[in-house]
């Protein structure tokens, strides 16, 4: 199945729902997604959920360092959200890149993380 993505901008942050396989057929397409759209929204944080994703290959990985790199370099936050021991939450703690992103298991969470006191500062324009 092939990797698709769909946007929703809430409160602080620019909501990424992506299904489907992330390989190298998909990890270019979604990551040249998840950068255009996040500089389309001008949001405080980019929040890509993994919860339908089939599949989350090397390329996949390397396609969330380059998002997450590029999206520092404009002080965008990015939050990871997954099932809990689900297959891309394994793949990310195998690779101990859970030790870098912020993964949460629930939306309301991740948007709290990135709003916490709730003035809404960084909200999306």
């Amino acid at each position: 199945m092939a990797g698709n993505v769909r946007f929703v901008a809430t409160g602080p942050a620019l909501v990424a729902f992506v299904t489907g396989d992330v390989d190298e057929l998909t990890a270019r397409a979604i990551g040249s997604s998840l950068l255009a759209e996040t500089r389309r929204n001008r949001c405080g944080g980019l929040v890509i959920d993994l919860r339908n994703v089939t599949f989350l290959g090397s390329t996949g990985l390397s396609m969330l360092l380059d998002v997450r790199r590029n999206l520092l370099d404009r002080e965008v936050e990015t939050l990871l959200l997954c099932q809990s021991e689900s297959m891309p939450q394994r793949v990310l703690r195998i690779t101990k890149l859970d030790d870098l992103f912020a993964v949460h298991t629930a939306l309301g969470d991740a948007l709290h993380a990135l709003d916490g006191d709730g003035d809404m500062a960084n909200r999306c324009e």
